[in-house]
This record gives C-alpha cells, structure tokens and sequence, in this order.
C-alpha cells in the first residue's frame, strides 16, 4: 500500500510537453493529497516498472489501461496517485479519448484537451472511426492509451459494471504488438463529483476515501490468437459482408462454426449472458458495413472478459479492505439529487 504523498522521481523530466498536463496532474495530486480524507494507491510499482521498461519501448509494446468509471473527475484526478515526474514526457503520459459533445464543445476546449492528450470520439458513430484508429497507430509506436469502456458514468459503489464499449477490444486485437493490459479499479471518486449531482455541480466534494488500484497485466494471447487466426481465414476465403432478414447470418454460419472451433475462452460465469455476443443476438447489434459478426462475436467475448478481470480486482479490493462482497450503495440519496 502506498499513500499519495509520494515522492517525486528524482531524474531530470525530459521537457517535451506543455505545461498543461504537469500542471493538471499537480492539481489532481494537490486535491487527493489536501482535499481527501485518506489516499490508498496500489500496485503502482509494478504497473511503473511497465511504463518505464526501455525494452518494451523499443519493441513498439504499447499499454492499455481501463477502469471503472464512478465520477465526473475520475479522469484527470486519478493520475494524481503518479509520481508527478511522469507527466513531463509524453512517453509516460497516457492518451485518452473523449466524448466530441461534453469536452470538445468549443474550441477553447478542443485546445486544452487536444493539448492533454485526448481523442475526440463521436457518440454513435462506431468503433471504426478516427479516434480508434488514431489510438491503435499509438498502441503501436509504444504509447499507452486508457480508457473507460463502460462509456459513461456508473454511479455505483458495487463491482456490478456496465456492458462494456468494444472499442477497447478492438484496441487490443488489432495492435500491432500485444500490448500490455493493465484494469485499474477505482474507489471513492462518486463521492468527489458524481454525475448526477446535487448544486453547486462544478465544486469537487472534499473528504473522500480514496482508492486506485493497479492490477496485473491480463493475459489476452487467446483472444488475439483467435482473431489472427479468423482474420486469415476471413482474407483467404474472399468472404464480403451480407445482410439478410433470414433466421440465420447471411455470410455463413460454417465461419461462425469454425470461429467456434477454435475454442474462443470461455468467459467468467458470473458475466451476465446478454453481455455476450451470441447466435441468439447477433440480429439486434447494428454492426457497421465494413464489419463481420464473427469479429463482432471475438471482441464481445473479450470486452466480457476484461471486465471480469476488472470486476475480480474490485472485488479482492473491497475484501482486502474489509468492505466485503456486497452490491454497495449510491453516493448519494436521490432526494438529494438535482439533475
């Protein structure tokens, strides 16, 4: 366990940013260090010991980050738990990607966050649009990219998360390199600044119980053995996407079949089912043009089981600091709620 008065990595900064995000994370370290009541940080050393690896930068061997998301400020607070050193050289400092129509509204903010390392993603268009495709090229230069894949804000205190966005498989699959993934559980942020919230909305509550919690990398070979493994058989066959209002896929059940020869892992029992992309459901998913319900299929399941892994290192932590298992409670009472 390590407490957020942390001190900085002695090295010299390399000094290739402006100081918007050294700035940003000062003020997101000065807030969890003054204005919570207590700060528990884990596993920093050894998702650090990633970040900083110069043989992993050399291979190209990027880093995905994902975390349940309970607050408004979970992004760019939680980086406060960081030796502040990091953010003075991109090379350290995540990507992340945001929602056009909350902080790229005007320019003023296209600037600053464009400035902070944050891709612009447009609601409803996709997983195959310029911000997931710009994120993959950084995975593939060595960078680290997080994210939040549940998509909004869950308020909640239990381990019970949304379905979550297949941008974030895609992320993983279609690296050039297998990136490292690494699930970080948050806890404590909904009592900072939830979503809804109680006036006055743009003042962070103060006297939080913290908690960030690095997890180990998962292991996500499987998945993208499946998918090299699909995708050319995918090419060698010429297949082209179909539509058909018929009781079955149009372009073939025998790739579907054989998708499922390959033995795809089997997802944690304790995934709802209708979180899964299935035979049964595959008619109700709007895919786009250029998809395949087979790779649709490929990263259902894998979007299923990292947020499994990340709901099992939410629940160790509540445990290990002696919350127990339960489903948890809002952070606020809704009588106290304005919207």
């Amino acid at each position: 366990e390590r407490r957020c008065r942390i001190s900085s990595v002695t090295e010299m900064p390399h000094l290739s940013l402006l100081p918007i995000i050294p700035s940003v994370a000062a003020l997101s370290r000065a807030f969890l260090t003054w204005g919570c009541k207590s700060v528990r940080v884990l596993g920093t050393d050894q998702f650090l010991h990633i970040l900083t690896d110069p043989k992993r930068a050399e291979e190209g061997r990027g880093i995905v980050t994902y975390a349940n998301h309970i607050s408004v400020l979970d992004e760019p607070i939680m980086w406060g738990a960081l030796p502040s050193s990091y953010f003075w050289d991109r090379r350290t400092v995540r990507w992340s990607l945001g929602a056009s129509d909350i902080i790229f509204k005007n320019e003023l903010y296209r600037w600053f966050f464009r400035q902070g390392q944050t891709l612009e993603v447009f609601r409803d268009r996709g997983i195959y649009q310029d911000a997931i495709n710009q994120a993959i090229q950084h995975i593939g230069r060595g960078a680290w990219i997080h994210i939040f894949p549940e998509g909004k804000v869950n308020l909640t205190r239990s381990t019970y998360m949304r379905r979550f966005k297949w941008g974030i498989s895609r992320l993983i699959l279609e690296a050039p390199i297998c990136p490292y993934v690494v699930p970080v559980w948050l806890m404590g942020f909904d009592q900072i600044m939830p979503h809804p919230r109680a006036p006055p909305r743009w003042v962070p509550r103060t006297g939080a119980d913290i908690c960030v919690v690095f997890g180990d990398p998962i292991d996500v070979d499987a998945y993208r053995q499946t998918y090299f493994e699909w995708a050319s058989m995918h090419h060698a066959s010429g297949l082209t996407i179909q539509r058909s209002s018929s009781s079955s896929p149009a372009l073939g059940e025998s790739v579907l079949d054989t998708l499922l020869a390959l033995r795809l892992p089997r997802v944690d029992i304790h995934t709802p089912p209708h979180h899964i992309y299935t035979y049964d459901t595959w008619r109700s998913v709007q895919l786009a043009p250029e998809d395949h319900p087979a790779y649709a299929m490929i990263r259902s399941h894998l979007a299923a089981y990292l947020r499994t892994n990340l709901a099992h290192v939410g629940l160790q932590t509540r445990l290990t600091l002696g919350y127990g298992p339960g489903e948890g409670l809002l952070a606020h009472r809704p009588d106290d709620v304005h919207v």
